[in-house]
């Protein structure tokens, strides 16, 4: 018996398969939806978030949001107040506040691995590594 027409069917079957799969994923409309918890984030008495920076969520369920607390984008002062706090996601009480007098205009928030944060400052031209809660150990960057 001869295969040798074999060896030319199957490669060209497995790749018409393969593109159109990847063509009917890449068409795929991802899922966007969303439900608001009422009550979620039980924040203190007095203590309110300004405009959103940055969000993330740590291998703890710890949610981070980095604010610029009653700043905006136009700020030129240093932000006396805390500008990230940390959730806990199930509860949604505040577990802790921190970065007061480091930012100006806080724009971005990444967690690593070790469960480091990475936050930018636009205004300063910094990129700043603090440990999970809150200690500075890296800056990247110059004024």
């Amino acid at each position: 018996m001869d295969l040798r027409p074999l060896l030319f069917t199957f490669p060209a079957l497995f790749c018409s398969c393969s593109f159109q799969s990847a063509d009917v994923a890449a068409d795929a409309e991802p899922d966007t939806s969303f439900e608001v918890v009422e009550g979620w984030p039980a924040l203190p008495a007095g203590f309110e978030f300004g405009e959103g920076a940055g969000v993330g969520v740590d291998s703890h369920g710890h949610v981070f949001v980095f604010h610029r607390a009653d700043r905006d984008f136009n700020n030129t002062e240093i932000i006396p107040s805390p500008t990230i706090a940390m959730i806990d996601g199930s509860t949604g009480a505040l577990v802790a506040a921190f970065g007061a007098n480091q930012f100006v205009v806080p724009h971005g928030l990444s967690i690593d691995r070790d469960n480091n944060l990475w936050v930018t400052d636009v205004a300063l031209n910094k990129v700043f590594k603090l440990s999970h809660d809150g200690a500075l150990l890296l800056t990247v960057g110059s004024e």
